[in-house]
């Protein structure tokens, strides 16, 4: 049997998804994780018409693009993107090649960042939406701006590196910091610095309370979370209290990160 292998533009609303989904056969596993984040994409609408698009073979078969269609098919009924489809591919053959050479980029090669600013807004988002499922580079791209000359600004102070205290975690301490107190930021950033090159005739009570704890490893059983809401503390100022540094309910410190953070970039909130 001939097949005619033709690619068009095609409007994809939720009831065309399901058709098409129902010609998944054989496919590779669903990730309903990647699902899940495209879904949220399609309906923030970010969504953007690319060369990437849905694809069936030789049989009417769903060769690529399940995950794509299983998004569009979770969204309201009125909702609708153009994307390319196309038919007639030959199976075997472009099933061996889809994807294989395919380097998912990350936000930071997207957006042209550092890793490590890349990291900051990522846990930004983390603690505004409770979880990491949607994060795209559209998604971050008014943190970067926001964060960026103050991350630089954190990058340029001389120490050593001790790494859970020049973490994103300790970094997206210091910008929220800094966020709440712009008129302080050098000091904010001097205190940082002193902290990480272990300088404590310049540290605050509460740093080098800090600083004791990590040397003596205590601050290694924390998470992300936690190491947040204490570097948060830490380099607040005029919040000098050794004591205050035992946060014994992490919570409450990460619901004033999140209201500022809220407050600060309101498109992070979730609908």
């Amino acid at each position: 049997m001939s097949t005619i292998k033709r690619t068009v533009w095609v409007h994809i609303n939720p009831a065309l998804a399901r058709e098409f989904l129902s010609r998944n056969k054989n496919n590779r596993p669903f990730k309903k994780d990647h699902g899940a984040s495209l879904s949220l994409a399609f309906s923030r609408g970010e969504y953007r018409e690319t060369h990437q698009g849905i694809a069936f073979d030789e049989d009417g078969n769903l060769l690529d693009g399940q995950h794509r269609l299983w998004a569009i098919a979770q969204q309201p009924e009125d909702f609708s993107v153009r994307m390319l489809v196309t038919y007639g591919l030959p199976r075997q053959q472009a099933w061996d090649a889809i994807d294989v050479f395919t380097a998912r980029r990350t936000a930071a090669d997207v957006l042209g960042i550092h890793t490590g600013l890349a990291a900051v807004c990522n846990l930004a988002v983390r603690l505004v939406n409770g979880n990491g499922k949607g994060i795209t580079p559209t998604l971050i791209a008014p943190v970067v701006e926001d964060f960026e000359a103050d991350w630089l600004m954190l990058s340029s102070v001389s120490g050593v590196k001790v790494k859970i205290l020049s973490s994103s975690a300790m970094r997206l301490a210091a910008l929220c910091v800094m966020g709440i107190y712009p008129n302080e930021k050098h000091s904010i950033k001097d205190l940082y610095g002193a902290v990480l090159a272990g300088d404590f005739e310049n540290m605050t009570k509460l740093a080098q309370a800090a600083y004791r704890a990590w040397a003596q490893g205590t601050w290694a059983k924390y998470t992300d979370m936690e190491v947040l809401a204490r570097g948060f503390r830490m380099l607040t100022p005029r919040f000098d209290d050794p004591s205050k540094l035992q946060v014994r309910n992490s919570s409450v410190v990460l619901d004033e990160i999140r209201m500022h953070l809220e407050e600060r970039f309101p498109h992070l909130r979730t609908p």
